[in-house]
């Protein structure tokens, strides 16, 4: 038989790992979603000058090794939110095609896009963006260190005023309070009026 190769068992179960391997890499990335992955970091200094959630965009790319670049500036549109994953054509749409509700930013063109979410929207889109782990913190614009924020189902916290005794008379403080839990006002980085 012309053409015929003989393939010993062993040589014939090492081609056969080698695909499964393959195949089974391929879906493992397939799986993994799309090849960039969205973030919104939240602009601390922006949202205290207009008294609305800013965010950002950010913009990671999966490497082929499976591990995430350091997050840039990024701008999309229509078009790029409907070739994103799942989660990120959801957290896109909600501010892209939200037009008169969330209001976008752009220095120039090319410039990464910034939105304005005025309470309601930031009401369901926040707690949506921090469960998929897609919302972020960073100080300032610049700020290259970004911190994930998780979002707490617990009850809202209160204003309360904690007077105390001292010699030469009483110290006032505003402190935040849920159950038995106290922080004081100054403890976190951004707080929003619902």
């Amino acid at each position: 038989m012309i053409g015929e190769r003989i393939v010993t068992i062993d040589t014939f179960l090492n081609d056969l790992d080698h695909h499964l391997r393959r195949d089974a890499d391929e879906a493992a990335l397939h799986d993994k979603g799309h090849r960039v992955e969205y973030l919104f970091a939240v602009d601390c200094p922006a949202t205290r000058d207009e008294g609305a959630l800013v965010v950002r965009l950010l913009a990671r790319v999966r490497r082929p090794n499976g591990t995430w670049d350091r997050p840039m500036p990024a701008t999309a549109g229509p078009d790029d939110a409907l070739s994103a994953g799942a989660t990120d054509r959801r957290l896109l749409a909600a501010l892209l095609g939200a037009d008169g509700i969330a209001s976008t930013r752009r220095e120039r063109p090319d410039s990464p896009l910034c939105f304005v979410l005025p309470g309601a929207l930031a009401l369901d889109w926040v707690p949506l963006a921090a469960r998929a782990g897609r919302l972020v913190l960073r100080d300032t614009p610049e700020s290259t260190s970004i911190r994930p924020l998780q979002w707490d189902d617990g009850p809202r916290w209160r204003f309360d005023l904690d007077v105390r005794a001292e010699d030469d008379g009483h110290i006032l403080s505003g402190v935040l309070a849920r159950h038995d839990n106290r922080l004081n006002v100054t403890d976190p980085v951004l707080l929003l009026e619902v």
